[in-house]
């Protein structure tokens, strides 16, 4: 008498179901939107940081945090092409917003990092302020008040958020920013 050896279909199709279904509850408790919105938030943190730090560098070369070459101090994206080549020896590649690399704050999505510059009515900055928005609003850095930024704008729940109410960014609420030392 042969015997075969094998599995049925009914198993297969059983154990089949089985892995379905715990893949799925799997990928439910890991959230993975979640875990990708962290990611790019730790990468938005590290991106300021590195700004912040070619922002001191050049600072220490040059007396004075960057205005912009077409004059004055005041707002810009760090990745704007006139702020891109000061930055960019201390950098490398000026970080971008990794949701939103563009330069502005036109596109509705999170804006992309924002540069406020005080020059205290010189041609070079004296203070300045980088900003970020984190897509996870329950991130510890997003909910706890910081620091007054040094831009034009207002907050009306004691420095979480902060609303730009200048240039072309008016409007925008941004949850996350780091003040010059």
């Amino acid at each position: 008498m042969v015997s075969a050896r094998g599995f049925t279909i009914v198993e297969l199709i059983l154990v089949i179901g089985i892995i379905g279904i715990l893949t799925g509850g799997v990928i439910i408790a890991v959230n993975v939107p979640l875990q990708l919105a962290k990611a790019r938030d730790g990468q938005r943190k590290a991106d300021l940081l590195k700004i912040a730090s070619a922002l001191e560098l050049y600072k220490t070369d040059n007396n004075g945090y960057p205005c912009f070459p077409s004059g004055g101090c005041g707002w810009a994206a760090p990745s704007r092409s006139d702020m891109a080549p000061l930055l960019a020896p201390y950098t490398g590649v000026v970080p971008e917003d990794p949701s939103n690399p563009d330069d502005n704050c036109v596109s509705g999505k999170n804006p992309s990092y924002l540069y406020s510059v005080n020059g205290g009515g010189g041609p070079k900055g004296i203070t300045y302020t980088l900003f970020a928005n984190l897509e996870n609003v329950s991130d510890a850095d997003a909910i706890k008040a910081k620091p007054a930024p040094i831009a034009p704008g207002s907050s009306s729940d004691g420095n979480k958020t902060f609303t730009i109410n200048a240039g072309t960014c008016n409007g925008f609420t941004y949850n996350y920013w780091i003040n010059s030392p």
